[in-house]
């Protein structure tokens, strides 16, 4: 190299523009594509900008820094440091553009990756071109941040107008009202046997149901929280536009039509619908939201620099929601104090993320760890009957959390006074599905009942009865609806109506944008495209038969009535009459099969204060065979699920325990076999290792 070329500033220039392509385009490019990831963390302008920045240039001064401290000590060295630099970069540029235009796997990829990182690195050593040409596409960065800030979605979230679209609009019967968003909640789930809301189960939201109405035949239009959730509180949709989920995109939404006369307090979670005088129930600090932000850009990095076959299947995916899902309890507890009885009308509005993913709260509230995988889950796509019945079950478990929340909003509510004069509106932005090989949110032909219906339930000012409507609604009618409850004319063109007006001739289609699946080569892929629903030739969206739809959604509550009521969680499928009975009553067959807990000690040692953390049992079966697998604890069937073979050819169950049959002090625990019909079984003792 020559001397020139051993200026500390060219050789910051040269990092500058191989970071810039190896590491900060396909970060911002990500991110570009994905502008809901910096609604969900908060991130207001300085924030973005921040970040953008930090993506940009850091790497480059890091190295660059790297360099410098080296060269104090030995120049030579630092010399030679700047050419790895290099060869790793080119390397870097090289695998993601070489693994976006091919299907190699990751062993050739880093060969190739190799070949032309030491290539790049002589070329720079020997070639001034080439160390010129490299200097000026420095600028590359700058580049790179400008188009991200000003040129992509991004820029509506950072710099949109929040202004409002409802000024001097007046509300003819004004009311309090509290608005309450669950988040990946079918309908279906709810229901028991009947097709009314299991109130063992679900209590609160059997509660609001008796005082106010029930919208049972309710849909959502989209199966993505970025665009159901401003359907509904816009009253709007256009299934082929996907814009940021921010009021800039939504001027005309449920907030700015009331913020003249109301005070609006709004936690959004994954949105920002609310204009700048909205109060807000939870904040971040601008250190978490950039500290959020880049934890995620490191997720994103690692899937750029490691080849495809070596990724996580969720490439490119951010993991905001499940975040948002994590932080439930916390933004929840911020929410509630903040309700309040005063002179000026208000609204309140709170996006609950649950019970959406990850499933691990039981409706006490206790939390147990999160499994490192879920048996029989593969790429988006449930592998046949057995793995959903535990899932659905963990989903249901953390649905009585959902409804507990509920509950202590609605007495609150009580407690201030404002219960009985408020409008509660209670819905969920869309569904998730447990259907044997089917996806599990990706619309497919058998899934679509549980992913689109959706509960609704509104509570007028002063009503008094319940009331159950079968009539056809989707989300983009809970707008029109409050409306017309506050006696409110909405001054933009609605596409959803009021539920209170005559609903004749409403089209009997349930409509849903179309999402394909990725187009990426992972194992699953093409079984998750393949089964995903199609439109119409010469459609944009999906169409399902209403009826058809809503039978198949009153035909499917999950519970098993053979289960006691207060373990009706816990016992559903085919074998859930077995829950809570003493294991000595059922026969006994001949044994042969052995097993491991994942942590044994967790259920024998579990106190008082441990015991919801015990609840979730991670177990193996040796031998390749899928069989039904018991649990008893203290001699009473605790729960059972069906063991599932993995792709690993190892044989796992989940469990979930009732903490009720638990005791402090120490437990007695056995693992059964269950063989013969549902309604006389026998239980094969499993030998624990």
């Amino acid at each position: 190299m020559s001397d020139g070329a051993d200026r500390p500033l060219r050789r910051l220039l040269e990092l500058l523009a191989l970071t810039g392509l190896a590491l900060a385009q396909p970060v911002l490019s990500a991110f570009s594509d994905s502008p809901e990831t910096f609604v969900s963390h908060e991130a207001g302008r300085t924030t973005i900008v921040l970040f953008a920045l930090i993506v940009a240039f850091a790497p480059a001064a890091v190295l660059f820094a790297v360099e410098v401290l080296v060269g104090l000590v030995r120049p030579s060295l630092a010399r030679t440091l700047h050419l790895v630099f290099v060869a790793a970069l080119v390397c870097g540029v090289a695998v993601h553009v070489v693994d976006g235009m091919t299907e190699l796997g990751w062993q050739p990829l880093l060969a190739i990756g190799a070949v032309l990182g030491v290539l790049g690195a002589l070329l720079v050593a020997k070639v001034d071109l080439v160390r010129v040409w490299l200097r000026f596409l420095a600028v590359a960065p700058f580049a790179f941040v400008l188009l991200f800030l000003v040129a992509s979605p991004v820029s509506e979230v950072a710099f949109g107008s929040r202004a409002g679209g409802g000024d001097g609009v007046r509300a003819g019967r004004p009311a309090n009202v509290v608005m309450i968003v669950l988040d990946e909640l079918p309908t279906a789930s709810l229901l028991d046997e009947s097709g009314a809301i299991e109130e063992e189960a679900f209590p609160n939201l059997a509660r609001l149901a008796a005082d106010g109405t029930w919208y049972r035949n309710h849909t959502t239009v989209a199966a993505d929280t970025t665009l159901a959730v401003p359907a509904i509180m816009s009253g709007t949709y256009e299934p082929t536009a996907s814009p940021a989920p921010v009021v800039s995109e939504y001027p005309d939404n449920l907030f700015t039509l009331l913020d003249d006369t109301y005070r609006v307090q709004a936690t959004e979670v994954a949105t920002g619908l609310c204009p700048d005088t909205c109060a807000s129930g939870a904040s971040r600090s601008g250190a978490e939201q950039l500290g959020g932000l880049l934890s995620e850009a490191g997720d994103v990095l690692e899937d750029v620099v490691v080849p495809r076959s070596e990724t996580r299947t969720s490439r490119g995916i951010f993991q905001s929601i499940e975040e948002a899902s994590r932080n439930a309890v916390p933004t929840f507890e911020e929410f509630l104090p903040s309700l309040g009885a005063e002179p000026q009308p208000r609204l309140d509005f709170l996006h609950l993320m649950l019970p959406h993913t990850p499933w691990r709260y039981l409706p006490s509230g206790g939390a147990y760890p999160e499994p490192e995988v879920t048996p029989g889950l593969g790429v988006g796509v449930w592998s046949g009957n057995a793995p959903t019945i535990t899932a659905r079950q963990r989903h249901l478990l953390q649905l009585g959390y959902a409804d507990a929340l509920v509950g202590r909003v609605l007495d609150r509510l009580e407690e201030l006074g404002t219960y009985d004069e408020s409008l509660v509106v209670v819905t969920a932005d869309h569904g998730v599905a447990f259907t044997a090989g089917e996806p599990v949110r990706t619309i497919s032909e058998r899934n679509y009942p549980e992913i689109l219906w959706t509960p609704l339930l509104i509570k007028a000012p002063g009503q008094e009865d319940g009331a159950v409507d079968d009539t056809p609604a989707r989300s983009t009618d809970i707008l029109p609806t409050i409306a017309d409850h506050l006696d409110v004319e909405v001054p933009w063109e609605l596409q959803g109506s009021s539920l209170l007006g005559s609903r004749d001739g409403v089209d009997d289609t349930v409509r849903a944008p179309y999402h394909p699946p990725p187009d990426w080569d992972e194992p699953g892929f093409a079984e998750w495209r393949a089964l995903a629903a199609k439109p119409e030739p010469g459609a944009d969206d999906l169409a399902f038969d209403r009826g058809t739809g809503f039978a198949a959604v009153l035909d499917g509550g999950p519970f098993n009535t053979a289960a006691p009521a207060d373990l009706r969680l816990y016992g559903l499928g085919r074998y859930g009459g077995l829950v809570g009975r003493p294991a000595s009553e059922l026969p006994v067959a001949a044994g042969g099969r052995s097993g491991t807990l994942r942590d044994p000690d967790a259920l024998a040692d579990a106190d008082e204060g441990a015991l919801d953390g015990a609840a979730l049992v991670d177990g193996e079966l040796e031998g390749g065979d899928q069989v039904p697998v018991a649990i008893s604890v203290n001699g009473r069937i605790a729960a059972w699920a069906d063991a599932v073979a993995g792709d690993d050819g190892r044989v796992r169950f989940q469990l979930v325990v009732p903490p009720a049959l638990l005791r402090p002090g120490g437990n007695d625990v056995d693992v059964y076999v269950v063989e013969g019909p549902e309604d006389a079984p026998r239980l094969a003792p499993v030998t624990l290792g």
